[in-house]
């Protein structure tokens, strides 16, 4: 048995070259898996680290409170207990508060508080510090605003109501540090006086039987989370508060933004099966490697065995020398690919709390386990191969069509397996098997491809010889064949989900911001026009405004599959300017159509001049007659914008109504309305309430006629006005209203339509709402009106919007709307074409007062921040590392291949040699037998690659950043890249095996096989 090992090393210190490759291959199969397991070390690392770091100032702190009167001893072992338990978990600074509840004295409401250490959270903007505080006399400061929401407040309305307690104001201060507000602990609306020690505070005499709060802040860092790990430090801050209240029973709670960080951890690990599954992948292109290389080894190993049996050696010792030898180079692959992706690892992980070689030798131990396992199989099945019986072609096909049928149907039950997710393993393995199937189907494929091509160019002698080498030693080629089908099949994979997941992150962008620019409401601004200067933003060149109308409505009202939903109201040319349209609403109706549908909207008012309020009147002017106390008139108008208000109409003597509106814009009249006054409301319901009969309705006859714009008269027609609520006489030069104002709000509109003319209004929804309508017919309820909607196209999804929606014509929404509800076509939304060279003046615009104070997204923003996403990021990177090392290891077959033939076939080489064919002309055999290989394997194994990403986007549906996205991930097959990808794999391929080819019988004499063994 020694020597039989001592003769499988010889050969391999005698011929290192096949053994080198081996080992090569499978130290680029092995970086994989280790760099994949650094980077979900990395990435949920990061993940924390970033959801930390990224939550407001005011909100990244660790809160501790306590409303327990503490003694002054049991005070201070909780301050150092509570303080050495938080430094444990990477939280080392606390700083003390005491906080009264709020207070209301002399008038006065404000809260009181101290802080340890005040100087540092406070920038003194008067007077001085306080120096001193006793039971009787406490000095504190007066910030100049209790936080962000507060309003500022003098020392001399607060000076009477703080001596009644005992305190004296000293000072001013801004709070520079306000994570006291964030965190809720101090009211943010009153103002605060703040003194400078807790203990000294908490023996105020006036406030002793005042309820008060001991709290201790901790600032979080993104970096000290993320060293302890999201579930540790929550477990570790739980553990502690548990020991503390266990220990003095101080009624302590602990509180820090668990959620966002929890969300983010699991975001991050859901997400590791992403990183698992191309680490598999790579382990099963290695056992592919394995195969060929145990292939190249056959022939000299088969007749080494011949030898040794003549001389007696036991048949089981023949399994040594391929054992050795495989062991050997699967053992030095397995370390130096692990010491290569130990060293990528430790590069990628600069800047993480763990530190670079603690995540490399994270990520060692939890790949090791499976290189340990993939490299034991690849011995194996090297050694089966060796040994496998060289008559045993009917048995080989056998096992190829089992493997191929289980690799198949386990992708097949992965497919049609409900809700796998990332968490099944039969879903996280399929890319595998796919791989696996698709180079046994070239294996399989390879001996119909040679006995077809056999027939063809018969005159070649080259082409002949290359063929009947194929057919007559079918395993190297078919084997080639086979590895090149699964490693293009990984390549073209790695680089269409990267492609995939670049288009989910522009279309994400696109789904929160459809132009370039989003504002929307926010808690300062209840709608963006508040905030916006619209003209301001037109005037910069480029930039499109496009407001966006909703109010809430009732489809099929008074049935079953009644539903609340808004009606959105845009513009056609909305519609068009909206980026990635397919994708983002999963329309089958083109965008250009969809705008020509919604844009056929009809009112059905006649072709009327709608009045319009000249730009830079003052006051309006409305002959009127009728006018009494018991209605108010108001006259609504719009703005350019949309933007709708309500001008109260005045009584101006007897006979006329005045409306101070005050505009330097023109405006679009929208409604006249009629509505009970306030007193005789009060009066009628006081009447009812009180006694036991009924009282009059508002009503009368109100008619209105001549306008003047600040004594200058407008051209103002009053035909085509109407009602649905009065009844109308309207003419050119005046209109007549007898009214009845009740439940129903009166409202007097331009180019009115009776109900039964009212035309059908053309919709778009989403399908659950067009599922329910008959013949294509939604009635809404807007208002105190109901109309036909007719759906003109159903959208999957809609940008912004919720899960049901009716969205149609801006204009004929807010005419809808005006007709019965003015003032409910409001805008809730308004979106900014704008392009990219105008980009920055539209940045400074947006983020000066007041728009800075609504709600502005930016879809470039929404990109980057989902590109830059720790998950998304090394996702990206994994998967070019994955196809760089599939090609490459697809090129170190094809050389490893040629070099199998030409030691396998040394002898029909020296034959054609005797023959007379020049060694230049059996070298172009090898090159073209490689070529035949590259033209079966790259194009089969692309096709299911580009297949295989569509599978995989079905099975694990996630978004660059690991988690499910709106809109739903596409499959994006990479286009031209895809085709380039091949073309350099053909060259490269061909490249490759024209220089192994070339180095082929270069030797002084013919040597095959037989004559050397060593």
């Amino acid at each position: 048995m020694r020597v039989v090992a001592a003769l499988a090393l010889a050969g391999l210190r005698h011929r290192p070259g096949r053994a080198l490759l081996l080992a090569l291959g499978v130290a680029v199969a092995v970086v994989v898996p280790v760099v994949a397991g650094g980077m979900r070390v990395s990435a949920e690392a990061a993940a924390v680290a970033q959801a930390v770091d990224r939550l407001p100032a005011a909100e990244r702190a660790v809160l501790t409170t306590t409303s327990a009167r503490l003694p002054p001893d049991r005070s201070a072992e909780l301050d150092t207990r509570l303080r050495a338990g938080t430094a444990a978990l990477g939280v080392p600074d606390l700083r003390r508060y005491l906080v009264y509840r709020p207070l209301s004295v002399a008038g006065s409401s404000f809260t009181l508080a101290a802080a340890d250490d005040a100087a540092g959270i406070v920038h003194l903007t008067g007077g001085r510090m306080p120096a001193s505080c006793t039971p009787q006399r406490c000095e504190v400061l007066l910030t100049a605003t209790g936080g962000a929401g507060g309003s500022p407040t003098s020392v001399a309305l607060l000076r009477p109501a703080a001596g009644q307690l005992g305190l004296v104001v000293t000072g001013t201060a801004e709070l520079v540090d306000a994570t006291a507000v964030g965190a809720g602990l101090v009211d943010g609306t009153q103002p605060l006086l703040l003194g400078t020690s807790t203990t000294a505070l908490d023996r105020l005499a006036t406030l002793e039987l005042f309820g008060r709060t001991t709290a201790w802040i901790g600032r979080l860092t993104g970096e000290g989370v993320a060293a302890v790990g999201a579930a540790p430090f929550a477990a570790g801050l739980d553990a502690l508060a548990d020991r503390l209240n266990l220990l003095n029973g101080n009624g302590l709670t602990i509180r820090w933004p668990a959620d966002q960080v929890a969300g983010a951890a699991a975001r991050a690990a859901a997400s590791a099966e992403r990183f698992t599954v191309l680490g598999a992948a790579a382990a099963a292109l290695q056992l592919g490697f394995c195969v060929l290389a145990a292939v190249g080894m056959r022939r000299r190993q088969q007749l080494v065995a011949t030898l040794l049996v003549r001389r007696g050696v036991p048949r089981a010792a023949l399994l040594v020398p391929p054992l050795v030898q495989l062991v050997v180079a699967v053992a030095a692959g397995l370390l130096a690919g692990a010491g290569v992706g130990a060293v990528v690892v430790a590069g990628q992980s600069g800047g993480l709390p763990h530190g670079r070689w603690t995540v490399a030798g994270e990520a060692l131990t939890s790949a090791l386990p499976t290189l340990g396992w993939i490299c034991a199989v690849a011995v194996l099945l090297g050694v089966a191969v060796v040994r496998w019986p060289a008559g045993a072609a009917r048995g080989t096909r056998v096992v190829l069509d089992c493997l191929l049928v289980a690799a198949v149907g386990l992708a097949w039950l992965a497919v049609l397996s409900p809700g796998g997710g990332t968490a099944d393993p039969l879903t996280t393995s399929v890319t595998t098997l796919v791989a696996i199937a698709a180079g046994l189907v070239a294996a399989r494929v390879w001996p119909l491809v040679l006995a077809g091509l056999g027939a063809a160019g018969r005159r070649s002698v080259t082409w002949r010889v290359a063929v009947t080498g194929g057919r007559t030693r079918p395993l190297t080629s078919a084997v080639t064949a086979a590895f090149v089908a699964a490693a293009m099949c990984a390549t073209l994979f790695a680089g269409s989900y990267r492609a995939t997941l670049q288009d989910s992150a522009d279309d994400q962008a696109a789904y929160q911001v459809p132009l370039d620019v989003a504002v929307s409401a926010s808690r300062d601004v209840a709608t963006p026009l508040e905030a916006l200067d619209t003209a301001a933003l037109a005037a910069v060149p480029g930039v499109t405004v496009r407001p966006v109308v909703a109010s809430a409505v009732t489809a099929f009202p008074g049935t079953v599959r009644a539903a609340g939903l808004p009606l959105v109201g845009l513009d056609p040319d909305t519609v068009l300017a909206m980026h990635r349209w397919t994708a983002t609403t999963g329309a089958t109706v083109p965008a250009v159509q969809l705008a020509g549908e919604l844009g056929s909207a009809d009112t059905g008012a006649a072709a009327v001049a709608r009045p319009v309020v000249p730009a830079g009147t003052r006051v309006l002017r409305i002959a009127a007659a009728g006018a009494t106390a018991d209605a108010d008139v108001s006259l609504w108008v719009a703005g350019p914008d949309g933007d709708e208000r309500q001008v109260p109409l005045l009584q101006a003597g007897t006979d006329a109504l005045r409306a101070p509106v005050a505009t330097d814009v023109p405006l679009r009249v929208v409604a006249v309305e009629l509505a009970e006054s306030a007193t005789h409301l009060v009066h009628r319901q006081h009447a009812v309430g009180e006694g036991n009969t009924d009282q009059p309705l508002a009503a009368g006859r109100l008619t209105l006629g001549a306008v003047t714009a600040d004594g200058t008269p407008v051209p103002w027609s009053w035909a085509g006005w109407g009602s649905d609520a009065a009844t109308v006489d309207a003419r050119a030069d005046r209109l007549a209203a007898d009214y009845r104002i009740d439940d129903v709000r009166v409202v007097l509109t331009p180019g009115f339509v009776p109900l039964a003319r009212l035309p059908e209004l053309p919709v778009a929804t989403d399908p659950q709402t067009a599922g329910s309508a008959v013949d294509g017919i939604v009635p809404v309820d807007v208002g105190a009106t109901t109309v036909r909607g007719r759906v003109v196209a159903t959208l999957p999804r809609m940008p912004t919007m919720g899960g049901r929606y009716l969205v149609a014509d801006r204009a004929a929404v807010a005419a809808l709307l005006d007709r019965s509800e003015p003032g409910t076509a409001a805008v809730t939304q308004v979106w900014l074409g704008v392009p990219d060279g105008a980009l920055p003046a539209v940045r400074q615009l947006l983020a000066a007062p007041p728009a800075s104070t609504a709600t502005v997204v930016y879809r470039a923003d929404v990109r980057t921040a989902v590109a830059t996403d720790p998950v998304a990021a090394r996702s990206g990177t994994l998967l070019t590392l994955a196809g760089i090392v599939a090609l490459l290891l697809a090129l170190v077959a094809i050389a490893l291949a040629v070099r199998i033939e030409d030691g396998d076939g040394a002898a029909d080489g020296l034959s054609l040699e005797l023959d007379g064919l020049p060694p230049a002309r059996v070298r172009r055999t090898l090159l073209l037998r490689a070529c035949l290989v590259l033209a079966v394997g790259i194009p089969f194994g692309a096709a299911v690659g580009l297949l295989l990403t569509g599978v995989a986007v079905r099975l694990i549906g996630l978004g660059s950043a690991g988690v499910d996205v709106q809109p739903p991930v596409q499959v994006a097959l990479g286009g031209v890249w895809a085709a380039v990808l091949v073309v350099v794999a053909v060259a490269g391929g061909v490249g490759v095996a024209t220089v192994t080819a070339a180095a082929g019988l270069r030797g002084p004499r013919p040597l095959v096989p037989e004559m050397d063994l060593r």
